[in-house]
């Protein structure tokens, strides 16, 4: 009975030790498993990881310095059968333990364990695990030596770049520990090694490079500076500034002996001008040492002797200076680094004073005057325009009187200039390189001329010379050139009427400028003579011989005639696409100023453009030196051309007239304006 209870009471310790002990392996695997958790605690496991970060921790975990406490074997020495029994007891605690509810435990048997624990294709895995381990030991390696004081400054910065790279793999716990021994020992290395810098500083021979070097040594060693000790740090600088002051000291006597080559007789303040600057240069950091500010005071004072010796005749000569600008550059070469409290600088910046409130007092009345003959010119240009606009809607309203009586007899069949343009636009259309046109351009064409009055002489297709008649025997010319794209039309009356040409006279005298004109004429007798515009996009012409009369509307898209630009101010130009040139006329070496502003469409695809240009293809420039769109100008007609932008103050090479142009060749697309206002030196 006794042996009976004793063989169960045995059995039931048996399973209790070995219940203990399957536990107790569990909880190996758990601590195994949490590693990376408590490694990475923000890593989230639900995110995607890339393959290399997943190789990389599996690296770390199965290698010597986490897997033997583990398992108490590397896991290269490891067999075959070994590594599947481990994976059967790790398979085993996991599903036993309820390992899968653990989101990190899960992810950690699905991602590592499951991939790499019975990996047996290659041994790739176990060689990269001991190059791991290799890279651990090498780690340890340098700590090793770190501790022994084998390394030196230099090295332990390589060190803490290589902690930041190459063992930047390891574990985040492990680059921790060596970055704070790496960071104990960098103090004391850089400790010895200002110490070092600043015996060497200390024996340096006393000379302006050796001062130079001195005062820049904090900022040559600031990376030691970053991490040594507050105390090294004190007795460094002291040691440092003591050579300054020595070095100073040796230095400025020498410097005293420059004053030999300034004799306070000598007529030149340039001299003892040129000296202080030197020494300023030279010496400007230690100006605060009693031996320095000492020496710098000795110049000053020759420079105050020199000065006060020319006082007598320096009057004159500040009397005769015209501008601020001479009296600025005086007033520094004279008074610049001299003793504020002495008489000398006291009585000459006191004329200085004086004569600056003259000229400033001059410029002020010279400006003053300036305006008033400006306002005085605008004025009189503004009753001039009020008058010439008065003399317009005159001639606008005598136009209009006989155009209402023309058309009891003619009707429409006597086309206005605006006419004239529109049934031009429609033939040119027609005119290109190509000579192709679709119907519908040739019917629009053929129903502009109908709609007043005129029919075709002759038929087949559209061509560059084409003849129309109306029923009063009025005929209208058409005249293209296919390779330009350009052409004309005039109105041919044979038997005009003195009425006609009175209102063809009057019409284009009234809504058009002469093109050599800088505004409307309207009581000119000039409309016979010359070619007149509005846009300047068309070109409008009136001649009579006899009682015939030709009234013409030319294209003028690639401004082949020069238009003179408008005159919209006193002093104010409109340049528009089609404006080349001003009625300003300037002499050589004469000085003049510009200012320009507004938008200007360039092109269909390229927007607007101010006066300085825009950053597009220069195909189309005038001048491909300049941005596209900007506005250009030349002296004559033969000058060069110079980029005037938004403005600028200018001289002359040349006597002639002043051209302004926009900057693109083909300104049939153009639209806009710039305005420009000058100003005579």
């Amino acid at each position: 009975m006794i042996l009976k209870h004793s063989a169960a009471y045995l059995f039931i310790l048996i399973l209790l030790s070995f219940s203990s002990a399957w536990a107790q392996n569990c909880k190996e695997v758990s601590d195994w498993m949490d590693i990376i958790k408590n490694e990475y605690p923000e890593l989230k496991t639900d995110s995607y990881l890339s393959k290399n970060i997943i190789d990389n921790l599996a690296l770390n975990l199965y290698s010597d310095k986490y897997f033997v406490p583990f398992r108490g074997k590397s896991f290269s020495s490891l067999s075959e059968k070994a590594r599947s029994k481990d994976w059967r007891k790790i398979q085993s605690c996991y599903i036993k333990n309820g390992y899968q509810t653990n989101s990190h435990r899960a992810w950690v048997f699905n991602n590592i364990i499951y991939n790499y624990q019975l990996d047996f294709r290659t041994d790739t895995f176990g060689k990269k695990i001991d190059a791991r381990n290799q890279l651990r030991d090498a780690l340890s390696q340098e700590l090793r030596l770190l501790s022994d004081g084998k390394f030196d400054y230099n090295s332990i910065q390589k060190l803490k770049s290589e902690l930041n790279s190459e063992y930047a793999v390891l574990f985040p716990s492990e680059i921790e520990i060596a970055s704070n021994t790496v960071n104990k020992y960098e103090s004391l290395a850089a400790d010895r090694m200002l110490s070092q810098k600043a015996k060497e500083a200390q024996d340096l021979v006393n000379s302006k490079s050796s001062l130079e070097t001195l005062l820049n040594f904090k900022a040559s060693n600031s990376t030691l500076y970053l991490t040594a000790s507050e105390s090294m740090k004190t007795q460094v600088n002291s040691k440092v500034e003591s050579k300054v002051v020595e070095v100073v000291d040796y230095l400025m006597p020498k410097e005293e002996m420059k004053l030999l080559a300034a004799k306070s007789t000598d007529a030149n303040v340039r001299i003892i001008n040129r000296l202080i600057a030197d020494f300023k240069k030279d010496y400007d950091r230690v100006l605060h040492m009693e031996s320095a500010k000492k020496t710098f005071e000795l110049f000053q004072e020759r420079k105050t002797e020199i000065v006060s010796n020319m006082i007598s005749y320096l009057t004159d000569g500040i009397e005769s200076i015209k501008s601020q600008d001479e009296l600025d550059q005086l007033a520094t070469l004279l008074l610049s680094d001299l003793d504020e409290n002495s008489t000398t600088y006291l009585d000459l910046s006191g004329k200085i004073k004086n004569k600056r409130i003259s000229i400033i007092n001059k410029q002020n009345r010279i400006a003053q005057e300036k305006r008033s003959k400006a306002a005085e010119k605008q004025i009189l240009f503004t009753e001039q325009a009020n008058i010439r606009a008065n003399e317009v809607a005159k001639l606008q309203n005598e136009v209009k009187v006989l155009r209402q009586k023309l058309n009891i007899t003619y009707a429409n069949s006597l086309p206005s200039y605006e006419d004239l343009h529109y049934v031009l636009q429609a033939y040119l259309v027609m005119i290109n390189p190509s000579k192709k046109y679709s119907d519908s351009e040739a019917s629009n064409f053929i129903n502009k001329t109908g709609e007043m009055g005129f029919e075709r002489l002759g038929s087949g297709k559209m061509s560059n010379k084409m003849i129309f008649k109306n029923s009063f025997g009025h005929y209208m010319h058409f005249n293209g050139n296919f390779e330009k794209s350009s052409g004309s039309v005039s109105l041919r009356i044979s038997d005009a009427s003195e009425e006609i040409k009175s209102f063809y006279d009057k019409d284009i005298r009234a809504n058009y400028r002469n093109r050599l004109e800088a505004f409307k004429t309207p009581n000119t007798n000039e409309a016979k003579s010359n070619y007149f515009v509005n846009s300047g996009r068309t070109l409008y012409k009136y001649y009579t011989a006899g009682n015939s009369l030709t009234v013409e509307a030319k294209s003028n898209y690639a401004t082949e005639v020069p238009i003179e630009a408008e005159l919209i101010g006193a002093t104010i130009y409109k340049i528009i696409p089609f404006s080349t040139f001003t009625n300003l006329f300037l002499n050589k070496g004469q000085s003049y100023t510009l200012k320009a502003s507004g938008k200007m469409k360039v092109g269909n695809f390229l927007g607007n453009s101010g006066p300085e240009g825009i950053n597009a293809s220069k195909i189309y420039n005038i001048d491909k030196r300049f941005p596209h769109g900007s506005l250009i100008g030349k002296i004559g007609e033969d000058g060069d051309w110079f980029l005037v932008g938004k403005g600028g103050t200018f001289t002359t090479n040349s006597k002639g007239r002043l051209y302004l142009r926009v900057n693109d060749r083909l300104v049939t697309d153009n639209d806009g304006y710039y305005t420009i206002q000058y100003e005579i030196k």
